[in-house]
């Protein structure tokens, strides 16, 4: 066994163990070890690391091939030992060109930056300007080059010092950035300066990895300074709440019952709650894990639930005592219940027959930053069979419905806390056709606005869009996933038809319905161009708020089975599916082109001018005005989190 490289050539010392063999601090070392005579430098031969190409990342990169211009450096930045053991030399132009004809890979990316103040820049020694690098970023941009930055996160920083590194990162445009903690590296004159401070000794090799803090930071704490770094997206109103927790706070009346919407609060780490139940949705579920296992080092009986837990309960299980998959109006108050006996289960799969639960407690919310509305649920389930989607992963095509009169019960009640709107939170409204008609004869009589989603076919129903818009409905959210119809019917969704979406759209609108949309990218019928027609699609149908998403395949999900026994997975682990970045190869880009495009597609959809023709330029902005001013808001903030790498949500 032979190791060789940058570090092996500084710190040799480090490598010294019964299970190596060799530690070469040169080339010649290699050469001699494998009796080498010919020590011209040569191309790199690609074929022998090819079995790992799919598991292999160079940042957010996949499949990459790394090439280099030169050997060594022509600098000598205080940080980086690479100065320390070679010099430079630029290689010839012609035999790069060479070795990147010999590569397969279609994108080029540099990757550069190193810090965002030229203080910093001159404290490094790193010989640049600040103004080079945002030309250089530019420059690249002009030639469809992405920059990857990787910046330098100083010991000596503090929240304003983060503050202005997201403004720098939103003024360059930059998508992919990766923040490094500043690490003093061995063999370096940091290291020697810095070694009395380490928090983590240089022997616990693993975490010395730019991830983990090892000095101690000079102006705020450890904890602030990863909070700083990894800062969650907050908000100062959040609109969208979900029913889940006043629906589990009415099956337990004996007990105190407090809720946590993290998106607009601090969770108390301190709180003297006996037990902690979480859930999130989506990739939301990767913080709640994170939630969990700091609560479980404090001592706590953590349990989990919702769509994601219920989908991978075995991991979800690694960092909670419990988990409750699927339904939780019995599981939750029996839980409960076997805790108060000291016979907690580590998994509660109960399913439900009818779908039946006590007025929700809605006055948990109370005093909270939340929207103007309030959610209801009418039924669950979805009679359609989308091969992405999880609801049909946890009830294969079964729909329940509540009785109309516990759902009219839960909307007075609203009505009684001073709400005038409220949100019909159901997969889909038109699951049956004869309840959501009884049921908005109903809602009508209460004088309300609601919003809800369904279906795009509800505008074939004359009968059913005439009820629901007579009844209140000022909003619904379509699933139109695509405008090719070939990704439509690899989705299994092939009874919605493309062609007629234009049609639909504006039968819905007439009814008084504003429109807006939930639509993916990436499935085997999207090519480039049909992701930047999209833009065009949104802009012309007047859809108020749309939203995007890159497919993913999430665990059990139909669509998971296709591209895994595809060959066609190229990152498993699910912490990185977060709806934002390709983890599958689709049929006509790379993962980078889809990421970069769904990016692209983003900006394009909330640029000023399709903003202003959405929500601005319609028929009914002298009928509504104040309405069409609020969409105009909402799309701004979208366009503000957009210009931060913010995947917007319905929140």
């Amino acid at each position: 066994m032979a190791v060789g490289g940058v570090h092996a050539t500084v710190c040799p010392d480090d490598f010294k163990c019964e299970f190596i063999d060799y530690i070469a601090v040169s080339a010649e070392d290699f050469y001699k070890i494998s009796n080498c005579k010919d020590t011209r430098v040569r191309h790199a031969d690609r074929n022998l690391p090819e079995k790992y190409t799919d598991k292999y990342y160079y940042l957010f990169a996949h499949k990459c091939a790394l090439v280099k211009t030169s050997f060594g450096c022509p600098y000598n930045c205080n940080f980086c030992f690479c100065k320390e053991i070679s010099r430079y030399k630029a290689r010839e132009i012609g035999d790069v060109i060479a070795e990147l004809l010999q590569v397969p890979q279609k994108e080029v990316y540099i990757v550069g930056i190193e810090a965002s103040t030229q203080n910093e820049l001159d404290e490094y020694d790193k010989k640049s300007k600040l103004e080079y690098n945002e030309k250089a970023v530019m420059i690249l941009k002009k030639y469809g080059i992405e920059c990857y930055a990787t910046v330098i996160l100083g010991v000596n920083w503090d929240k304003s010092d983060f503050k202005n590194l997201y403004n720098y990162i939103k003024h360059l445009g930059l998508i992919f950035v990766n923040l490094q903690p500043f690490t003093p590296m061995p063999g370096t004159s940091y290291f020697d300066k810095y070694k009395e401070e380490l928090i983590i000794p240089y022997n616990e090799h693993e975490k010395w990895d730019m991830a983990h803090l090892v000095i101690k930071p000079g102006k705020i704490t450890a904890r602030r300074y990863y909070f700083e770094r990894n800062k969650l997206i907050k908000k100062s109103r959040l609109y969208f709440v979900g029913l889940a927790p006043a629906i589990l706070a009415s099956l337990v009346p004996n007990w105190e019952f407090e809720c946590c919407l993290e998106t607009i609060e601090d969770v108390d780490f301190e709180t003297d709650a006996d037990i902690i139940a979480i859930s999130g949705m989506g990739h939301a579920i990767i913080r709640s894990l994170d939630i969990a296992k700091e609560f479980k080092k404090r001592g706590k009986t953590v349990v989990m639930g919702g769509y994601m837990a219920s989908l991978m309960p075995k991991e979800a299980k690694k960092h909670c005592d419990s988990v409750i998959i699927g339904d939780g109006e019995i599981a939750f108050s029996k839980l409960v219940s076997d805790y108060e006996n000291g016979n907690l289960q580590e998994f509660y799969n109960i399913p439900l027959n009818d779908l039946s639960y006590p007025l929700p407690k809605y006055e948990i919310f109370k005093g909270k930053r939340i929207g103007n509305f309030l959610p209801v649920q009418a039924g669950r389930g979805c009679p359609n069979s989308c091969s992405f989607c999880s609801v049909y992963c946890l009830y294969k095509n079964h729909y329940m419905r509540r009785e109309t009169s516990e759902v009219i019960r839960d909307i007075k009640y609203i009505k009684k806390l001073g709400y005038k709107k409220f949100l019909l939170l159901d997969d889909n409204i038109l699951s049956d056709r004869e309840y959501i008609l009884k049921l908005c004869a109903e809602i009508e009589k209460l004088n309300m606005t609601w919003l809800s989603q369904c279906e795009i076919s509800i505008a074939d129903d004359e009968e059913v869009l005439k009820a629901v818009a007579k009844s209140g409905c000022i909003s619904l959210s379509f699933g139109i996933e695509s405008i090719s119809q070939q990704s439509l019917n690899a989705m299994h969704k092939s009874w919605t038809k493309v062609s007629r979406y234009k049609e639909q759209m504006k039968k819905v609108q007439a009814a008084g319905i504003d429109v807006s949309t939930e639509m993916v990218v990436g499935a085997d019928g999207d090519t480039v161009e049909s992701i930047r027609n999209t833009a065009n699609f949104i802009t012309e149908n007047k859809i108020t708020v749309p939203r995007f998403y890159i497919l993913t395949p999430i665990p059990r999900t139909v669509f998971y089975d296709e591209i895994k026994d595809a060959g066609r997975l190229i990152c498993e682990d699910i912490y990185q599916f977060n709806g934002a970045f390709a983890v599958h190869k689709p049929k006509n880009m790379s993962a980078e082109t889809l990421t970069d495009e769904y990016w692209k597609l983003y900006k394009q959809v909330f640029s000023i001018k399709s903003i202003v023709k959405r929500t601005v330029l319609r028929k009914d902005s002298l009928k509504h005005p104040l309405k069409n001013l609020f969409y105009f808001y909402v799309n701004l903030y979208y366009k503000y989190q957009i210009s931060k790498g913010i995947t917007p949500n319905i929140i």
